[in-house]
């Protein structure tokens, strides 16, 4: 016994948003993560030294959250917005080479074109 989704052309643009949403929502925690974590180190490098130990000021991760939060949020979302259409290009270029491999099992030349 199986079962069989159909969708209407709406609901597939619905499902698409969806995705792209959520790999763009995914890219922009992971950008604004890698923006705390750089910003903790400079805190941390650029702090000054006073006899042999350095004054780090406290919670630089957090300081780091609330910075990139306020005051680069936007460049953050851009970058995540590019990262993720890439994302998707890229595993729609996968899928057509899974298929075009598959499609080519017999045939030396498209194997050799395969990389395969």
């Amino acid at each position: 016994v199986g079962r069989e989704l159909s969708f209407t052309p709406m609901e597939q643009y619905f499902i698409a948003y969806y995705v792209f949403f959520f790999v763009w929502t995914m890219e922009l925690c992971n950008a604004l993560n890698m923006f705390e974590i750089a910003y903790a180190t400079v805190i941390w490098y650029y702090s000054p030294t006073v006899q042999g130990e350095r004054e780090v000021p406290w919670f630089p991760v957090l300081r780091g959250f609330f910075v990139g939060f306020a005051y680069h949020f936007g460049s953050l979302a851009l970058g995540a917005f590019i990262l993720g259409v890439l994302i998707i290009f890229r595993l729609i270029l996968v899928a057509m080479a899974k298929i075009a491999t598959e499609a080519a099992a017999g045939n030396p030349v498209a194997k050799c074109l395969a990389c395969g």
